[in-house]
């Protein structure tokens, strides 16, 4: 995959060499996260935003009208805590490698299962909670797609 090229695209060239510098590829492309961007000298918020979103709206497109599509990483973040149907492999533009994605098809309503982790919970985040379990029961006829990070 051509990063110098994508960056161009969405209008974030000058982070070309920050991203070859420390081997940015196509395949960690998708893994990225807020910290790894702010690590090698994104340190505009609006401009990590910007590319999370452009990493993530490669999925947005794939979601049918009300449904919610999540990668397999946000899927491992949620197992027991969402009910989630696999939607096999997919072909994401400019992700080299197929992606698995999963449909959000509910809460569990049960918590955890028995022998997984257990994460810590999300303190001071009842707005956030509160949005996501909105997206998952939508009124309208749009697909969407959530990226849960931190």
């Amino acid at each position: 995959m051509d990063i110098a090229g994508w960056l161009r695209g969405i209008g974030l060239a000058q982070y070309a060499e920050a991203f070859r510098a420390n081997d940015i590829d196509g395949d960690l492309l998708s893994r990225l996260t807020n910290d790894d961007l702010k690590d090698i000298g994104v340190a505009s918020l609006g401009h990590r935003k910007k590319l999370l979103e452009a990493v993530a709206a490669r999925v947005q497109a794939l979601a049918e009208p009300g449904a919610v599509l999540v990668t397999t990483r946000v899927q491992r973040q949620v197992a027991g805590l969402f009910v989630a149907e696999e939607r096999g492999n997919h072909t994401l533009k400019g992700v080299p490698d197929l992606v698995t994605l999963f449909r959000m098809v509910r809460a569990s309503g049960g918590g955890r299962r028995a022998g997984q982790r257990h994460l810590t919970p999300l303190v001071g985040r009842d707005e956030e909670i509160a949005m996501l379990m909105r997206r998952l029961h939508p009124s309208g006829n749009e697909g969407s797609c959530h990226r849960v990070v931190g």
